[in-house]
């Protein structure tokens, strides 16, 4: 906490300094959700219909570079839980032909909505019930921008969404770099980045424009070193084990189609190998026992996933519907959800998410069979 109150107070006398500071920007935005779970039978988890209620103050301050911005946040469940949160606090500056940046900010290279193989540092979790962009990570950066790309390099901390035993695992340091160009008709990066932890990371991505309503895209990722949960099994019980694995994949296509209604259509396919293969899932669900919940602590459930989201833009309603299934077990989680947006500033969205599947699959023992939610996004 004292590195964190440190950079905040000397990026923010920065700010102060800075002759800028006269066409400041203060924005505040309230966020707030009621969620209800109906629960289902699971051998891995105990679970009870349950209400949850979050609440969130964002408060974000830029000026001549100087980026901060803050979260406070409640949530209520069996117990009330609050946190203050450092979201963004760095400072943008330029040194002859370069570009910079220092401090705690957000750095996403990624491609895709479902799943984005290349935002390395901070995912955001992109199909979660409530998505918000997370908290950045350390990162000294530097851009040289050309006609038609750029490359970047940097020294930054790695966050890792993955769980051993419900918590999250440490971060972790590293250096890397990319290179961006931009063809006639295609975009291109290639990534490379070493962490004192996972090894090295290479990948790449491509986003080319079919027609002028439609977009192809792609990213390829291998790491070198990954945690994930094992299978393991005694003579008379079995429990699952976070070990380190070496070399794993992860891919993902797909296509983005517009139309003039002001709907726009998203279809994807990823695989995950950090996920568990589908004859691990079977020698947990054919086990049944809750000692072997750790298994569902992994970044992707599934190694492979398929996703159809379709939305559409209007200035008052914006409906969307999401579907994710896993083709290996045919198990799938639906998801629909109405905004307005009508009243300047505010936003109110209503949603329903179920999970579909036998007994034998994998969202047939998660826990959880439906789940309700309300949101209220105000911009004070």
């Amino acid at each position: 906490m004292y590195i964190y109150q440190r950079c905040f107070f000397l990026i923010l006398t920065l700010s102060l300094l800075n002759p800028a500071f006269a066409g400041a920007q203060l924005n505040t935005t309230l966020r707030a959700q009621q969620q209800y779970s109906q629960a289902d039978h699971s051998q891995f988890f105990k679970t009870t219909d349950a209400h949850l209620s979050f609440a969130a103050l964002d408060v974000d301050y830029e000026a001549g570079g100087v980026r901060v911005a803050t979260t406070f946040s409640m949530t209520k469940q069996q117990r009330t839980e609050t946190k203050f949160t450092i979201s963004e606090a760095y400072y943008d500056f330029s040194l002859a032909q370069w570009f910079g940046s220092v401090g705690k900010k957000k750095v996403d290279w990624g491609v895709g909505y479902g799943f984005r193989p290349l935002d390395l540092f901070s995912p955001t979790k992109s199909l979660a019930l409530y998505t918000a962009v997370p908290p950045g990570s350390y990162v000294v950066a530097g851009d040289y921008f050309t006609q038609r790309g750029n490359v970047s390099l940097l020294c930054n901390e790695s966050k890792r969404l993955y769980l051993d035993k419900g918590r999250a695992t440490t971060s972790s340091l590293g250096c890397g770099g990319r290179y961006y160009h931009y063809f006639d008709n295609v975009e291109s990066q290639f990534i490379a980045h070493f962490d004192r932890r996972m090894g090295w990371r290479v990948g790449g991505s491509a986003v080319t424009v079919l027609r002028e309503a439609t977009a192809l895209y792609g990213s390829l990722l291998w790491q070198s070193r990954y945690q994930s949960p094992t299978f393991k099994r005694g003579l008379n019980n079995a429990w699952t084990q976070t070990t380190w694995h070496e070399n794993s994949l992860q891919a993902l296509i797909g296509v983005n189609h517009s139309m003039m209604a002001g709907v726009n259509i998203i279809a994807e396919y990823w695989f995950d190998g950090r996920a568990p293969k589908q004859h691990q899932w079977r020698q947990v669900l054919e086990m049944g026992s809750a000692s072997l919940r750790g298994h569902y602590a992994t970044q992707n459930l599934f190694q492979h996933n398929l996703m159809l989201h379709v939305r559409g833009h209007d200035k008052s309603w914006q409906p969307s519907f999401t579907a994710v299934l896993n083709p290996q077990d045919s198990s799938m989680f639906i998801d629909g959800k109405l905004c307005y947006s009508q009243i300047q500033g505010r936003q109110f969205c209503a949603g329903a998410r179920r999970y579909l599947g036998s007994a034998l699959s994998i969202y047939g023992q998660l826990g959880q069979q439906q789940v309700a939610y309300l949101s209220l996004e105000i911009k004070l």
